[in-house]
């Protein structure tokens, strides 16, 4: 049987600000381990209480390296759909247990040392569960509006600290854009907003009955933020109204955000852990509701301020808060393809393309505080600093640094990844000079 699930979709993809509607496949935790007990009540699956476990090394590089981070192809781990189940109409509880049996897969052959396992695949499933979405299997923060909870048992998943899974789908989409150009944004604020599922949107109505979390009609998605909120954008669907009397918004849906110029708003850091409440509210970040407005036309109305204090009435504070979180992760990125057919060298270089702009931009969009790292395994990046692509460190290279010094890039030759370029960074490629080795 089919899942009843909606199909997502990618609608009026651009380049603009407004960078299209996306309906994703969130769904919050209790949804996805329903479907697991359905599939096993309809014998689609052994019961994943009773798998056999891998043993996996403990985690002993889970968290991500101070060093400039790049991936190459076998950074990306092949998974072999061995019975064809993604080619057949597979239910939402079948598609998650192999998602399962995967995340074990990769823990057994390199440990415990992943927050996330993301997902690709490289032919054409015979349905989707969403364009994107997002898995929760554990979450420890309170003040969310969301439960505490840890479902590794339950999935039948190894070790303690895979939190969540992220699905892609098939990487030769051509709305998965690499790099960080125009025609890429759409992909950066996608995964910023699956990823950032991991905290947010859960939040509660405030004390005063404002809406902060869409209403699934016009006025935004549910576990996304309402449009009423102005937080000027952000891959989580936050909006942003510009002026007073007419408001008028420039960008609903997916954006980046300018405040930041990243993929997060200060309200989506507040709650990933990144910035603290004083900060959310002393920020330069336009946090307001549009109180009466139906979300999508220009708005004549009362427009009131959204305070931490009212967030923290409503769903308590963060714990842990934004001096205590966690705030670098690791991921395991996974590309499941059918027998006989691996992954091509086309689809591996565009998944690493993506996945090294989507490390910048989680450095980036957190204001330095947060890292991705999307390495499967330890590796040094000797030619990071060969900004021209000769394989040498030279004198194009240096002028390159000097040209770019005192900016903040989001990335080489940032080589510090302290949002600015200066010294550190000229004598990292004063240290490397010579041919890449």
């Amino acid at each position: 049987m089919k899942s009843s699930v909606c199909v997502c979709l990618l609608v009026g993809v651009s380049a603009t600000p407004a960078l299209g509607r996306f309906d994703c496949g969130y769904h919050p935790p209790e949804y996805w381990m329903q479907q697991l007990r359905d599939a096993v009540a309809r014998g689609e699956i052994d019961d994943p209480l009773t798998r056999s476990i891998p043993v996996v090394a403990p985690g002993n590089a889970r968290r991500a390296a101070g060093s400039p981070l790049c991936l190459t192809p076998e950074q990306i781990f092949p998974f072999e759909d061995t019975g064809g189940l993604l080619l057949t109409n597979f239910s939402t509880g079948q598609l998650l247990d192999l998602m399962a049996v995967a995340a074990n897969d990769v823990m057994a052959a390199h440990g415990d040392n992943f927050d996330f396992v993301g997902f690709w695949v490289n032919f054409v499933p015979d349905h989707q569960i969403g364009s994107a979405f997002y898995a929760g299997i554990e979450n420890t923060v309170s003040g969310l509006g969301h439960n505490l909870f840890n479902n590794r048992a339950n999935m039948g998943i190894a070790g303690d600290n895979i939190e969540g899974f992220v699905m892609m789908w098939r990487i030769a989409n051509s709305a998965w854009q690499p790099g960080a150009g125009p025609d890429a944004d759409f992909t950066r604020t996608v995964l910023g907003q699956e990823f950032e599922h991991r905290w947010g949107m859960f939040l509660p109505d405030l004390l005063d009955g404002r809406r902060l979390q869409g209403d699934g009609a016009g006025c935004g998605r549910g576990s996304h933020w309402n449009w009423k909120v102005d937080g000027q954008g952000s891959g989580m669907e936050i909006s942003e109204w510009v002026g007073v009397n007419p408001a008028v918004p420039v960008a609903l849906d997916n954006s980046l955000n300018t405040d930041i110029g990243g993929v997060f708003s200060y309200p989506d850091l507040y709650l990933m852990g990144m910035v603290s409440p004083q900060e959310l509210d002393t920020e330069p970040s336009e946090f307001r509701y549009m109180d009466d407005s139906d979300c999508e036309s220009d708005y004549f109305g009362s427009i009131t301020p959204i305070t931490s204090a009212e967030i923290i009435a409503s769903a308590g504070p963060r714990v842990p808060d934004s001096v205590d979180s966690q705030k670098s992760f690791r991921a395991a990125w996974v590309m499941i393809h059918q027998p006989g057919d691996p992954p091509s060298p086309v689809d591996l270089e565009k998944a690493v393309a993506i996945l090294e702009q989507h490390m910048t931009d989680f450095n980036f969009g957190t204001l330095g505080r947060g890292t991705m790292n999307n390495q499967l395994f330890d590796a040094t990046c000797g030619c990071v600093w060969d900004l021209d692509g000769d394989g040498a460190v030279g004198i194009v290279d240096f002028l390159d640094l000097l040209a770019q010094w005192g900016t903040d890039p989001g990335g080489p030759p940032d080589f510090d990844g302290d949002g600015d370029v200066g010294l550190v960074d000229f004598l990292a490629l004063l240290a490397n000079w010579g041919p890449c080795v």
